[in-house]
């Protein structure tokens, strides 16, 4: 019997439903006083779910005094199910195809718009403070996998970075390094005899008011010069430093970096 249980169930009838439909399928019709006493349904709900079932085309009523139920066979019984049940859903998903254009409408901008649009902080971080660019640029020269690139005027904040170099260095990674003016250091040629993806060029002739740091092609780090140094004073003005990771910007610095690269 469990497995005509079953089978009621996975249609969707309610476990009244399936009590009524099995007992007037073993019999050939019943009152709705004797559903009540054979299934121990309340008399009142046996007529609510007797009225589910004949408007399920599962069931049929007699127009007699006292009413009889009668199961109705199963064969049509299916095909008037399926018919209802086809058209049924063809109509909720003829509804569910305008509420998914209308979802289509209403949502696609809104996707699009944050989807394309790029504001400034995604761009570029700012850092407050140059010793916080330098903390970061040790961070980032730890990070590096592949590749470390430094363009500078005159690295005269090489001691700053030394010995972060040399780790990188010992950890196979290639650092080049383009300044716009050559500056003499024994230390850094002592590096440039030690390791072979050691190198420093100088591209002569070329005035650019920036310095920075770029990392495997993905992250650049850099400051730009807001002013030559004005008459007496030996510190440039400069814009705070920014950091970005957004592949435009990075290529925009990396191509730079490999054009200066080729002409030195």
């Amino acid at each position: 019997m469990n497995e005509f249980k079953e089978i009621l169930q996975q249609i969707g009838f309610s476990k009244y439903e399936v009590s009524l439909l099995i007992y007037l399928y073993k019999h050939r019709s019943a009152s709705a006083e004797e559903l009540a006493q054979n299934t121990e349904i309340p008399k009142t709900r046996v007529y609510d779910t007797m009225d589910q079932l004949v408007s399920k085309g599962f069931a049929s009523v007699s127009n007699s005094r006292p009413r009889l139920f009668q199961a109705r066979s199963p064969s049509i019984a299916s095909q008037s199910f399926l018919q209802r049940r086809t058209k049924e859903l063809e109509d909720t998903f003829k509804s569910l195809k305008l509420i998914m254009q209308e979802f289509v409408q209403k949502f696609q901008p809104l996707f699009l718009e944050s989807n394309t649009t790029i504001s400034p902080d995604e761009l570029l971080f700012q850092f407050p403070t140059l010793e916080e660019a330098e903390n970061r640029t040790i961070s980032l020269i730890h990070g590096a996998q592949e590749e470390i690139r430094i363009f500078t005027n005159v690295f005269h904040w090489f001691e700053k970075v030394k010995e972060d170099l040399v780790i990188a260095l010992e950890r196979g990674i290639t650092i080049q390094i383009i300044m716009q003016h050559e500056w003499k250091n024994p230390e850094i040629e002592e590096l440039q005899k030690k390791y072979r993806k050691f190198e420093i060029k100088v591209a002569k002739g070329v005035q650019s008011k920036f310095r920075g740091t770029l990392i495997d092609g993905r992250e650049v780090l850099f400051i730009i010069w807001a002013s030559e140094p004005s008459l007496g004073s030996s510190e440039k003005k400069v814009f705070r430093p920014q950091f970005s990771s957004n592949s435009g910007i990075v290529s925009l610095f990396k191509n730079n970096f490999e054009y200066l690269w080729s002409l030195s």
